[in-house]
């Protein structure tokens, strides 16, 4: 039998952080994610401050849905640094045959599917490994005006299916074409070079173009009420940091 989700979960201005310096017992802040949302239904994630945990800064898996990641900062994690992560092969796969993946397809979806997750606003950098953030596997999720910065071993935004772990594919999502994008890598030596890179992503088609414009009308609503209102209810706007209020 599988457990109900947890609902209406707040993570809210904590700091994750190391204890020594790299080679000590210390380096680590966590032995795997720093933050690990999973089966979660209503959930924030935001003001948080991480760094060097051993696998990703935060992690949102197993089923979560509505909800958002604000305002985080993310250093020197050991894998990718926001990461959305949604199974369908149960295990290693040889004992989950396609028959079974088959029959089970839909309720499979509803438990492990991650869906309607907004990350917006946060600054990540630095990562030891992996990502910057990552989405393999989920439905309706926004990557917006996010600061991502020297990741220099793989991709600032990673979108996938990934046969090999066993993944979901990913449906509707959204990159913001504004994204404020700084890959400082070996071919990224200064921020003209990352402007004049910006600027092409803001020009590229006709189509980009006419999202950007939509998304400019509709990111700062569905931020601001999705926020508050989808992840809980019953949150009072008054107590949240100045920054969250001013999005009630």
């Amino acid at each position: 039998a599988h457990l109900p989700p947890l609902a209406d979960v707040q993570l809210l201005g904590n700091r994750i952080i190391e204890s020594g310096a790299p080679g000590t017992p210390g380096a680590n802040s966590s032995s795997s994610a720093a933050i690990f949302v999973h089966h979660v239904h209503g959930f924030v994630v935001a003001g948080n401050e991480v760094r060097r945990s051993l696998s990703d800064g935060i992690h949102i898996t197993g089923g979560a849905k509505r909800g958002r990641v604000l305002h985080n900062t993310v250093r020197e994690s050991g894998d990718d640094m926001i990461a959305v992560v949604s199974y369908l092969v149960q295990g290693d796969g040889g004992a989950d045959p396609a028959e079974r993946i088959a029959q089970q397809l839909q309720q499979r979806r509803e438990r492990e599917l991650v869906q309607d997750v907004l990350i917006a606003d946060n600054d990540v950098a630095g990562q030891y490994w992996g990502r910057g953030i990552s989405v393999v596997g989920g439905e309706h999720i926004t990557i917006a005006h996010n600061r991502i910065d020297a990741t220099t071993h793989a991709a600032g935004i990673y979108i996938a299916r990934e046969q090999g772990w066993g993944s979901f594919g990913v449906r509707t999502a959204v990159t913001a074409a504004f994204l404020n994008l700084s890959l400082r890598s070996a071919n990224l030596k200064n921020e003209r070079m990352a402007e004049s890179c910006r600027a092409r992503e803001r020009l590229s088609t006709p189509s980009l173009r006419r999202a950007a414009r939509k998304l400019r009308k509709s990111a700062t609503l569905r931020r601001d009420k999705l926020a508050m209102s989808a992840a809980s209810p019953s949150w009072d706007a008054k107590n949240a940091p100045n920054w969250l209020r001013s999005r009630a």
